[in-house]
């Protein structure tokens, strides 16, 4: 029963995750200064953007994985 649970909150996070709009949020916020891709797997990347909060008026930082669902990759959520 346990392991049903944790199945469907994992999913229910990735599902979340992959619907939000992230990869656009250091636009909405300022000037890119930064950016970098790493290929982690077929359809798994993470990206690291530094940029110039307008709003903050400071150096933010953001790290971000993008999931394309494939049999090569298994998404867990660890707390």
């Amino acid at each position: 029963m346990k392991s049903i649970r944790t199945r469907t909150i994992a999913l229910v996070l990735a599902a979340a995750l992959g619907l939000a709009p992230v990869a656009w949020a250091s636009e909405a916020l300022g000037h890119d200064i930064q950016t970098g891709t790493v290929s982690l797997a077929a359809g798994t990347e993470l990206t690291h953007q530094i940029f110039w909060s307008d709003t903050y008026s400071d150096l933010r930082t953001e790290r971000y994985f993008t999931y394309t669902p494939n049999k090569n990759v298994t998404p867990v959520v660890a707390y």
